[in-house]
This record gives structure tokens, C-alpha cells and sequence, in this order.
């Protein structure tokens, strides 16, 4: 066997396993991002009076914690694996997760947003907020390129040269 086939084989488990980090650190880091900004701001100023329609500064709140929460994935991704290629496909993954998530919402009823009683607590909010149409379509994309950016070499790109085994 080659040294390069040797290379590979033992390369697809950090990348799988650097996918898999990535993506757990960044579905916490969202949920617990968007947890304590909920706590912080309060329902009245995440939803819109009586409903679960949220209102324009949760949306560009969700929309940081989106990027944030991604970008420290790529970064995870980048790290576990050795390289780029489990952030690009983090970032894909991302992109379809994204798209399927939003995909009901595609289909829905225009117009129909549940009413909302006081006190919710905040899981419950987060699986009841209703984004606009284009925030969740959004939300892929914001997604994949904040993977792409995060999992970039830094060595590479703060123009230090690369090496194999150059890595912290």
C-alpha cells in the first residue's frame, strides 16, 4: 500500500469526525446562542404583540448567532480534520439541512401565524418563532459560507506557509 493511500484512509475518519464535531458545535452553540438571547431581550421584544412572529431585531440577532455559531463549526471542522475539505462538507451539509428545514415553511399556509400566550419559556419559543419566508431561506446560505470562512486554513490565509505537521 502507498504512503499516500495510507494517508487517505486514515484521513476519512478525522474528516468524518471533523464534520460531526463541527456540526454539533454549531447546532449548541445556536440553541444555546438564541436560548440567552431570548432570555435577555424577553418575548415582547423577540415576538411581534400576541403572536409567534418575530420581530426585526430577534431576526438580525438570529441571523449573528447563525454566522457566529457556523463560522466556530467551520473553525472545529478545520481543526479536527487536518484541512479544509471537512468544512466544505460541513457546509453542504449545512446548505441541505438549511433548505429541508425551511422547506415546510415553503408550503405553508401565507398568513397563518399561531396566536401566542404569555410566559413561554425559551425551547419553547425557539420551535414556535416564525421567521419571514426569506430569513429562513437565508439561514442556509448564511450558514455554509460562514463554515467555508471559518474553516479556512488561517496559516493560509494570514500567509504563513503551509507545511504538513505545521499545525498548533
Amino acid at each position: 500500500m502507498s504512503q499516500s493511500t495510507k494517508q487517505h484512509e486514515s484521513s476519512i475518519p478525522r474528516i468524518a469526525g471533523g464534520v460531526l464535531l463541527g456540526y454539533v458545535a454549531l447546532f449548541a452553540i445556536v440553541v444555546v446562542g438564541l436560548c440567552v438571547a431570548y432570555l435577555i431581550l424577553g418575548e415582547d421584544r423577540v415576538f411581534k404583540p400576541g403572536v409567534y412572529a418575530s420581530t426585526v431585531p430577534w431576526m438580525v440577532i438570529d441571523m449573528v448567532v447563525v454566522f457566529g455559531a457556523a463560522y466556530i463549526g467551520g473553525m472545529i471542522a478545520n481543526r479536527v480534520s487536518g484541512g479544509e475539505r471537512a468544512p466544505t462538507i460541513l457546509a453542504v451539509i449545512v446548505l441541505l439541512l438549511g433548505f429541508w428545514i425551511a422547506l415546510p415553511q415553503l408550503f405553508a399556509e401565507p398568513g397563518v401565524v399561531a396566536s401566542r400566550s404569555d410566559g413561554i419559556g425559551a425551547l419553547e419559543a425557539l420551535q414556535m418563532a416564525r421567521l419571514p419566508m426569506w430569513v429562513s431561506l437565508m439561514h442556509p446560505f448564511i450558514g455554509a459560507v460562514a463554515v467555508i470562512v471559518g474553516g479556512q486554513d488561517m496559516d493560509v490565509v494570514a500567509g504563513a506557509p503551509s507545511t504538513p505537521g505545521s499545525r498548533a
